[in-house]
């Protein structure tokens, strides 16, 4: 028979997270099942993917948020921090899809950002060739 379990930890409290599982059996015996780990800024946090990098003429960004957050900003900045691309986007909860072919991007590195009001994104680099 297998059984399964399912925890919602609401107090994380870093980026990597330690949980110690114990059974406790009917008769009060407990053995200790072992140690967990969880790297939660990749297991629950935002993130941001751009495909196919690097990229020629066309890139899609996709913005995958854990909560609703309204209206954001996408930015693309080259690598001297100067913003040469923004537009402002919708971040539902999921995954936001946001395809970009009409730029002006020379070829290069350049990082993509995005913020919402309550979320910001962990920024990504984009190879333009």
């Amino acid at each position: 028979m297998k059984h399964s379990y399912e925890l919602t930890d609401e107090q994380v409290s870093g980026y990597i997270t330690y949980y110690r599982l114990t059974q406790v059996d009917f008769d009060g015996t407990e053995t200790i099942i072992g140690l967990t780990v969880l790297d939660c800024n990749t297991q629950f946090n935002n993130d941001l993917v751009v495909y196919p990098n690097p990229a020629h003429k066309q890139f899609t960004i996709e913005i995958k948020s854990v909560d609703e957050h309204g209206a954001g900003n996408l930015q693309i900045h080259d690598l001297t921090g100067k913003v040469v691309y923004s537009q402002e986007v919708s971040i539902g909860k999921g995954i936001n899809k946001k395809p970009i072919s009409r730029h002006n991007l020379e070829r290069g590195t350049y990082i993509i950002s995005v913020q919402g009001e309550k979320a910001k994104f962990k920024p990504v680099q984009l190879i333009i060739m």
